[in-house]
């Protein structure tokens, strides 16, 4: 494997960095060549940005070292950012609107030209407002193609009466799902011992465990105390739920409050407890809007399993113990555990499920 990457900047405000590279391997009697390359555009300044990037993996890269999460993949997106500045001691201070484009899709129906699987675009607009209090709203308009590649293992178990039988899930009638999302988040001013903020996102999204348009709710709350120098308090609760666009059905629901407490005991000395408690259900997955029968996967032994509802109830704690005393000595030690229950909030049939205890300890010699 070989790369180049290379930088360049013009007029103070703008910046091209552009890599590339090869992979050649051989495995017996087989060979494969494909690349990787990027390139990216940014142009910095007061009152307008601009950012425009795009990143290709080819089919059979093969790198053999760090982390390519997905290939046969292009990836681009530009963005258009501006800000008005109002005059000081106005209500609103500042106002932001982003225009963002996004586009995703195989590599090599990318180089022949055709049209992004996946297509995005979004309007976002913020404000600053005297005080310290943050605004921002906005549209998401985005479209998903289908993958056959991505569903190779779903099948359809149909009802006949006296027999049942298996079809491959096509997603026929739907080869596209258009949604429309709406956005809406608020900060509060970094007052001097509390300080939160709100976000939500819901409408019309997708539903991929049964390729068919949903209804999301989505609400993420977060509060900071610090009611000393020393403590430091942060809770946050998060909510995701996913209903069918047909009939308002729940697909899956997950709740999950999340409590972290930190303590400067002194300067050397520091204490973390972070614990979270994950409720998730998922219910029986159909080819919803089409036939409406139960989904199927088929396994690697080539046995086919319905794609059943669970339910999960986790609680998980964390630990940490922190000491350095000096600049290139650190003492860590630290203990995480998780648990699962039957029930959501009983505790009282606790099973442990993982634990895991980690020390660190490094000290640096100076001669």
């Amino acid at each position: 494997m070989a790369g180049l990457d290379a930088r360049l900047i013009a007029r103070k405000v703008w910046a091209l960095s552009l890599q590339g590279a090869m992979s050649h391997t051989r495995a017996d009697t087989n060979a494969t060549t494909a690349p990787l390359w990027a390139a990216t555009l940014d142009r910095q300044g007061r009152g307008y940005t601009f950012s425009a990037r795009i990143n290709a993996i080819g089919e059979d890269f093969d790198a053999q070292a760090g982390f390519i999460s997905r290939r046969n993949v292009v990836d681009y997106v530009v963005s258009n950012n501006w800000t008005f500045f109002r005059p000081a001691g106005s209500r609103i201070e500042t106002w932001g609107l982003t225009v963002r484009g996004q586009g995703t899709g195989p590599y090599d129906a990318f180089v022949r030209g055709r049209a992004s699987q996946d297509r995005k675009l979004h309007f976002t607009t913020n404000a600053a407002l005297r005080g310290g209090w943050r605004l921002s709203g906005g549209v998401y308009f985005e479209n998903f193609g289908f993958d056959p590649a991505l569903y190779r293992d779903y099948y359809i178990e149909r009802d006949l009466g006296a027999v049942k039988d298996t079809v491959k899930f096509t997603a026929a009638g739907d080869p596209r799902l258009h949604n429309v999302d709406l956005t809406m988040r608020v900060a509060t001013p970094e007052w001097g011992k509390f300080s939160g903020d709100f976000f939500y996102i819901g409408g019309k999204d997708e539903n991929f465990d049964e390729w068919q348009s949903g209804l999301v709710h989505i609400v993420t709350v977060n509060a900071r105390w610090r009611p000393t120098d020393q403590i430091r308090v942060e809770g946050q609760y998060q909510h995701q739920e996913f209903n069918r666009w047909t009939d308002g059905t729940t697909v899956s629901i997950r709740k999950v409050p999340r409590l972290k407490v930190e303590y400067q005991a002194t300067r050397t000395i520091f204490f973390r407890m972070v614990g979270q408690y994950d409720t998730q259900e998922k219910l029986d997955r159909r080819d919803d809007g089409r036939t409406n029968d139960p989904l199927l996967l088929r396994t690697a032994s080539g046995s086919y399993t319905r794609l059943s509802g669970f339910k999960r109830n986790r609680v998980r704690a964390d630990w940490l113990f922190s000491y350095q005393p000096t600049p290139g000595t650190v003492f860590f030690l630290g203990y995480g555990s998780s648990l699962d229950e039957p029930e959501p909030l009983k505790f009282n049939r606790l099973t442990r499920v993982q634990d895991g205890l980690f020390m660190k300890w490094s000290y640096l010699f100076r001669l």
